[in-house]
């Protein structure tokens, strides 16, 4: 017991270091603040608010002081704004806020979870279609005594840190430590500001809460389909529903939010780093080379910013790579152990992510065709259940193919699909050009990086070298850095398959415009380690034995940092660089769910499908559910997507024939700042009308 006697100072001094920093910290949660523009003014910083500005804070027992500075600088026609502050729902004060700058001082009352300021807000005479409210000159908060919630937050944060000690050092004890160690670093990486980075919550993601949510409280998806299990319809087309699946106890936890559904991308993505690191060793490339492929796949900006999108696509990279290790391991035993682990990821694979509708049973046929040459026909005498078991689970899947075409993989001849299927290896080097090219219509989500960053590009060559002349050599007994062992060979061509299988879905089984390396780029990080591996034999072989130890880890390191500078820059990126390609949807779920606060004032509510991308997904995620389903029509439309006409008293339609100017009720910014959407107000034919649309 003497041995351990450090470890409670240990975590004695962890604790108050936590407590150290969490008192220091702002009660202000600075990232969740909505309803300001972007930051103006070269030698006094400000922001225009709109009519409503939302501050979180941290709760606390404790009051809190809040320092305020606001200014309404005027312009022709325009009465002094007159502000409302409140703490929560409970009024504080109320006053005009002159023209120059003017410090105001609050105390919010103990648990307050925000400080909100109502202001009237018109119309910006800049010309930029804002809705200015007041001047944000100066805001600071300041707790008025120690929270208990401090010390109970670090009390959780010093537990977790121990127990994710432990399970490290479980973990290095049993030859788990690397393979726990690619996980963590991926999954921070994942994680790191994921409920405000990608900004906005873009349309795929929107559609999948959407499902999740409804589904959770009706047993239907957003479109009325009771519990749809092959395929669920999405925008413009049937997307494979897992995603959905998975993201139903994290929305039962946290609600329709961004989080819950990238929550679930984030952790497909951090197993997407060990999966490739186990499959390098089944392929036996080197320990150190195979740690060097998981950290490619863990530090990939691509692959990152693909794991924090909630779109299918964020789930196909593991699936694929865990398939690829079940298959492998079926070539190499043939036995009903891994015929059986080949079904069950194979089976739940395909309903993944349309990708894997084609690449799984092109691959499962790849392994069949090894597994019959390598072992004759008595392995189908083991494994025959196992293929019952596989075809049984893709029995749903095929019988919603026959029952609908448009599920399906839409396999044609096309010339133009063909050449994608080449093009696609290009595409590896080049960053996404626009939003069609990237992850759920967001090529803003990876971050302008292509699949392979250049400074990878040099072992990727070296690494395709040497798989092509192992394969030209027919994978004989040779010294070399991937000497395989008898059951390898037939596995580097499975490789080989997969690596003509993983771009094929670009070309033939999916709509124009779709990300082609999200099956690829896992495959890629596989030839990284070989090339790795190559360059580790090459100085081992060309060192003494004194020195071989040393230089082989000292080029391991400078291959790491070689591999993790593109996650450098990806980390270091201004956070104007986070903003969305695509249009401002964060604001539009906030226009959503005020107009439904609204909705009982107004005979119609009526969103402007001209300015407004897909408002209705926004609206049923933002609704009960059970009561957008009592009142939800949808427009079927056999062999195109269905629509929904409207929601309640809620219409999508166009508003070119409305009175731009009309009463303003509520101006929301988005959350970078950038002009968002009104609710007004217009008074049509004797009827109450909300109008939404974009500022």
């Amino acid at each position: 017991m003497n041995r351990y006697w450090h470890l409670p100072l240990a975590l004695l001094g962890l604790w108050a270091a936590l407590l150290l920093v969490l008192s220091a910290q702002s009660p202000i949660r600075w990232a969740d603040v909505r309803g300001w523009y972007a930051q103006q003014g070269d030698q006094t910083s400000y922001r225009w608010t709109g009519d409503r500005l939302v501050v979180p804070i941290w709760r606390s027992s404790a009051p809190i002081d809040i320092q305020l500075t606001l200014a309404a600088p005027r312009w022709p026609g325009r009465a002094p704004p007159h502000v409302a502050l409140l703490a929560d729902t409970q009024p504080l004060a109320a006053f005009d806020v002159p023209e120059l700058p003017t410090s105001y001082h609050a105390e919010l009352p103990p648990g307050t979870a925000a400080l909100v300021l109502r202001s009237t807000a018109d119309r910006s005479p800049f010309d930029d279609h804002r809705y200015l409210g007041v001047q944000v000159v100066e805001l600071r908060a300041y707790p008025l005594g120690f929270s208990p919630r401090l010390v109970a937050a670090a009390l959780l944060a010093t537990a977790l840190l121990g127990l994710a000690a432990l399970l490290g050092a479980w973990c290095a004890a049993n030859g788990l430590g690397p393979q726990a160690a690619l996980f963590v670093l991926a999954l921070a990486l994942r994680l790191a500001a994921l409920w405000r980075s990608p900004i906005a919550l873009g349309p795929a993601e929107a559609v999948s809460l959407a499902d999740a949510w409804h589904l959770l409280a009706t047993g239907r998806d957003h479109l009325g389909q009771v519990l749809p299990i092959a395929a669920i319809e999405g925008l413009g087309g049937w997307d494979a529903p897992l995603l959905t699946y998975l993201e139903l106890p994290l929305v039962a936890l946290l609600g329709a939010t961004p989080l819950a559904g990238r929550l679930v991308a984030a952790l497909a993505g951090a197993l997407l780093a060990p999966l490739c690191y186990a499959l390098a060793l089944r392929l036996q490339i080197p320990r150190a080379a195979a740690a060097l492929a998981g950290l490619f796949a863990a530090a990939a900006p691509w692959l990152i910013g693909l794991g924090r999108v909630a779109a299918p696509q964020a789930l196909a990279p593991a699936l694929w790579v865990l398939a690829l290790l079940a298959a492998l391991r079926f070539v190499g035993y043939a036995g009903r152990a891994s015929a059986s682990g080949l079904a069950l990821a194979a089976g739940v694979a395909v309903y993944a992510d349309r990708s894997l509708r084609l690449a799984l049973p092109l691959l499962v046929l790849v392994a069949l065709l090894l597994a019959r040459l390598r072992y004759g026909r008595g392995w189908f005498a083991r494994c025959w259940p196992a293929l019952a078991l596989l075809a049984l689970l893709w029995l749903p899947f095929g019988y919603a193919v026959l029952a609908n075409p448009a599920i399906g993989l839409r396999m044609n001849a096309e010339p133009s699909r063909l050449a994608a299927w080449w093009q696609a290896y290009g595409a590896l080097l080049r960053a996404p050009g626009g939003p069609a090219t990237g992850i759920g219509g967001r090529a803003d989500a990876l971050g302008g990086y292509p699949p392979v960053a250049s400074a990878a590009v040099p072992l990727l060559l070296l690494g395709l070298g040497l798989f092509a002349l192992r394969l030209a050599l027919g994978l004989r007994r040779a010294p070399g850095p991937l000497t395989p062992r008898p059951a390898v060979p037939a596995g580097w061509w499975l490789l080989a398959g997969a690596l003509l299988i993983a771009p094929l879905p670009a070309g033939a089984a999916l709509p124009a415009g779709s990300p082609p390396a999200v099956l690829l780029v896992p495959l890629l990080a596989l030839l990284v380690g070989a090339g790795a591996a190559a360059l580790l034999w090459a100085i081992g072989r060309g060192t003494g034995p004194r020195w071989r130890q040393p230089a082989q880890r000292g080029l391991t390191l400078a291959l790491s940092a070689l591999i993790c500078w593109p996650m450098a820059g990806w980390l270091l990126r201004p956070a104007a660089g986070l903003a969305p390609a695509t249009p401002n949807y964060d604001a539009l779920i906030d226009a959503c769910a005020r107009a439904a606060g609204y909705a009982a004032q107004f005979d119609e509510v009526w969103f402007d499908t001209d300015a407004i991308d897909t408002p209705s997904i926004y609206l049923l995620a933002a609704l009960p559910p059970a009561e957008a389903q009592a009142q939800l029509v949808v427009e079927r439309r056999p062999g195109q997507p269905s629509i929904v006409a409207r929601v309640g008293k809620f219409r999508f339609s166009s508003l070119a024939d409305a009175p731009r100017i009309l009463p303003l009720l509520e101006a929301i910014p988005g959350q970078l700042g950038q002009p968002g959407f009104v609710l007004q107000r217009w008074d049509r034919a004797g009827r109450r009308v909300l109008v939404v649309r974009r500022m």
